[in-house]
């Protein structure tokens, strides 16, 4: 579907509230932050597939600032 971006912030909790999978396979996602953006708004998310994306290769420390606990 070439899907590069996730919308207006708060689009798929809107959409897609109670989701438990979401398959993003094959898109041209590029960011991280987009991946963290999914989970945040699917709370009921249990598997999320991401291959095939245009991801970029991220930095040693980009983990440090994220809550991901």
């Amino acid at each position: 579907m070439k899907i590069s971006s996730l919308g207006e912030t708060g689009i798929l909790k809107q959409l897609i509230p109670g989701a438990f999978n979401l398959y993003l396979d094959k898109n041209l996602l590029y960011s991280w932050d987009q991946y963290f953006e999914i989970i945040k708004q699917l709370s009921y998310l249990r598997l999320v597939t991401l291959t095939g994306n245009k991801f970029i290769k991220l930095s040693p420390d980009y983990l440090a600032d994220k809550n991901i606990n």
